[in-house]
């Protein structure tokens, strides 16, 4: 075979491998909500849809001290508007559409949380911020409704050792700096600083 017909084969084989290559990021629809009695809830929970593939990333207010939901992720959505992901004795079963996104979280013993998430909202800091770090995916929610006094901020880092920490956004109000959000972690060496991009598909 010839140096042309190596070269489009070659290319050919290329193109095939990119199209489902994991490093393809994507910016998701992202939505956003509390789960609770009261406007600020127990727990922050962000849903991210992009093609075939879904996060869930839930966490209260102490995820040291409190059940931590963490991520919960899958790769097989149909688009047909009914999610369903599940890690460990985690599920979450729910449903998306372009207004908006609702869903049953179901925790390690059993407990339900009901939620339902509104769009990330164009012009404000609300979405679902990430930042890959010692071989775990930290994930804050932000969200900054017109109700609010402030933007309601819940976020926990972790590493490849199963050891979660809370996390502090930096600024205040929280905002983005230079398209991260800047924040923090205080770890046994010391503060860590990170800056979480809002959230891409996959997660690393």
């Amino acid at each position: 075979m010839g140096c042309v017909g190596q070269t489009a084969v070659l290319a050919a084989v290329a193109l095939l491998c990119a199209c489902d290559a994991p490093s393809q990021v994507r910016e998701p629809a992202v939505y956003v909500g509390v789960s609770g009695d009261d406007s600020d809830g127990e727990v922050s929970i962000a849903l991210a849809v992009a093609g075939r593939f879904v996060a869930l990333y839930a966490c209260t207010d102490d995820p040291t001290g409190e059940e931590y939901p963490g991520w919960l992720t899958g790769d097989a959505y149909r688009g047909d508007g009914r999610i369903r992901l599940a890690r460990g004795a985690w599920t979450f079963t729910g449903s998306v559409t372009a207004g908006g996104a609702e869903g049953t979280l179901v925790g390690e013993k059993g407990a339900r949380l009901r939620w339902s998430g509104s769009p990330a909202r164009a012009g404000t800091v609300t979405g679902l911020f990430t930042a890959f770090d010692s071989g775990c995916t930290t994930g804050i929610v932000v969200i900054d409704d017109a109700h609010r006094p402030s933007p309601l901020v819940r976020g926990a880092w972790c590493d490849d050792m199963g050891r979660v920490r809370q996390v502090i956004v930096t600024v205040s109000p929280p905002r983005l700096v230079d398209g991260h959000l800047p924040a923090e972690v205080s770890l046994e060496t010391g503060n860590r600083r990170l800056e979480a991009a809002p959230v891409t598909l996959p997660l690393p």
